[in-house]
């Protein structure tokens, strides 16, 4: 497929993919391919939480917290910022463990500080 070929959406999906280093998630590119609208913002919504949950995944391992802690925390952190759900109890108190951790990665939140106290 030629650059001439992709639509203006297909290109700055392009451009997104190449600045960020994650697929550019966009609702209406699965919609052109036949999904209802409904349908793929959940698709979107749902891979943006599993792109959110690695790239964290991988900051709060940098920082030093224990790789058992580290899937449930990122899960946790993402949930968050997709779904703008706060964590259940045991999410709550493990981020309450390793909340200067979580700081030093740049991934507390206000909101979680006030969930988890």
């Amino acid at each position: 497929m030629s650059d001439s070929s992709l639509s203006t959406l297909q290109r700055e999906s392009v451009a997104s993919f190449s600045q960020h280093g994650f697929a550019c998630l966009d609702w209406r590119l699965i919609t052109a391919l036949g999904l209802p609208e409904a349908e793929a913002k959940a698709v979107v919504q749902t891979l943006s939480f599993r792109q959110l949950a690695r790239r964290y995944h991988w900051r709060l391992g940098q920082v030093g917290i224990p790789q058992e802690a580290v899937g449930l925390i990122s899960e946790a952190i993402a949930y968050y910022d997709t779904y703008e759900t706060a964590p259940a109890g045991d999410y709550q108190s493990l981020m309450t463990r390793y909340c200067v951790e979580i700081c030093r990665a740049g991934l507390w939140r206000a909101r979680l500080l006030d969930c988890a106290a």
